[in-house]
């Protein structure tokens, strides 16, 4: 064997903690090595995957092998933010992991090989000049948001093999044209809109469809995460009775939209569905299983979860009925007419993003019942937000953690 050009990088993990609840306690070493411009790790059967690049190269072609091992994937970030303008991932990869490749915004060319069976979320999200991209014959899944923010891309083909989509790949793709073969196993085009007709889901609405009015066929039984993502062209979205679930964000920042009527087989909904779509006022009938409207505030009764404050509302204050414990992803965003919410005790979560962009919002009072407390609860929030918290609470703890003006409740 030749002499090798590599360094080996010792990276030693000290784990702690238990490992995946097994009640494991180990010490691990990671090792990684460098072959030219190349990082890379090894698995036990000595395959390798790119964890960094350090090249200046414009047309990338990534080697099958380094130092005599396989290449058999791209790793997290692994070529994210570069300068190249053209990549050729080798045969023999079959995995591309989440922003392998995102932010090269200079790329306009990637050529994938037939070995490729899994693209990540986000794998190339933001490469804003790609026009050309081939998905090959033997690809399994494409994840949710792989090609977000690819403003030009206009032309993909959905391979035969294709199984899965796990949610919108092509977020903010104004003038994407997905298609695929008549015969497709799994996915189908009705009109321009791409459904999974195995499992029955609405997966991508087209951003740049003209059409002010779309109805969902009947027998569709859920749309899947982002799906109608900024359609903002919308303004009537009528539901199938079939329709039981609605995935992330599914139906977010449609921004033209008005209303919304929920039917009564739906039973379940992923984060916010209606994050962003700021005209939007949801209804549904007063017997309905699951949820329920309150002063145009939409709940989930079952897991008491305020799911969405519709921003148009023009309310200066707002008291959250008692009995609600979950205050759900994105619910208040951008309510910036909103001065003063009232919290209930009992209240045990706050999602993520909750109170983002609520600008207007002074002084919060944190009740001590919280006990989960997520990320960015209150991004690009107004200068005047104080929480007042009791001391030693989880409020305060996360106040301080997020650099949050705060005070001790005088109630406490």
């Amino acid at each position: 064997m030749n002499t090798r050009r590599m360094t080996a990088l010792l990276l030693t993990i000290i784990m702690l903690t238990m490992v995946l609840g097994t009640g494991l306690s180990e010490t691990e070493k990671i090792t990684q090595y460098q072959s030219g411009d190349y990082f890379y790790t090894k698995d036990e059967e000595d395959n390798v995957t790119i964890f960094s690049w350090h090249g200046k190269d414009k047309a990338l072609i990534i080697p099958d092998q380094l130092d005599g091992y396989p290449v058999t994937a791209i790793g997290e970030q692994a070529f994210s933010s570069e300068l190249v303008t053209e990549v050729v991932v080798p045969e023999g990869v079959t995995r591309i992991h989440q922003h392998a490749f995102s932010s090269n915004y200079l790329l306009t060319k990637v050529t994938l090989p037939g070995s490729l069976t899994t693209i990540d979320r986000s794998a190339f999200s933001f490469c804003k000049k790609l026009t050309d991209i081939n998905l090959p014959e033997g690809l399994i899944a494409l994840g949710e948001m792989a090609f977000s923010g690819c403003d030009v891309l206009e032309d993909i083909r959905l391979p035969d093999s294709l199984r899965e989509i796990a949610g919108n790949p092509f977020i903010n793709v104004s003038n994407i044209k997905i298609s695929l073969s008549e015969e497709h196993p799994v996915f189908s085009l009705v009109d321009g809109v791409l459904f999974d007709h195995v499992n029955k889901t609405l997966v991508v609405y087209p951003k740049a469809s003209p059409a002010s009015a779309y109805t969902v066929p009947e027998g569709t039984r859920a749309i899947g995460n982002s799906a109608f993502r900024g359609s903002t062209n919308l303004e009537r979205l009528i539901l199938p009775d079939s329709l039981e679930h609605l995935g992330d964000q599914s139906i977010s920042f449609c921004s033209n939209l008005r209303s919304i009527t929920l039917p009564d087989n739906l039973m379940s909904m992923g984060a916010n569905p209606f994050w962003g779509a700021k005209e939007l006022y949801v209804s549904v009938r007063p017997d309905h299983p699951v949820f329920e409207v309150i002063d145009e505030v939409l709940f989930n009764h079952q897991t008491k979860t305020l799911i969405y404050y519709p921003s148009i509302l023009k309310a200066r204050e707002y008291t959250v009925p008692e009995g609600t414990q979950v205050i759900g992803a994105y619910a208040f965003y951008k309510a910036a007419r909103l001065r003063h919410i009232a919290l209930p005790d009992g209240l045990t979560t706050i999602e993520r993003g909750a109170f983002s962009d609520c600008t207007g919002l002074g002084d919060l009072t944190i009740p001590d019942s919280v006990t989960s407390m997520m990320d960015s609860i209150f991004s690009n929030r107004s200068s005047r937000l104080r929480l007042l918290v009791t001391p030693g609470s989880l409020a305060e703890e996360y106040a301080k953690k997020n650099r949050i003006d705060y005070a001790e409740n005088d109630a406490t």
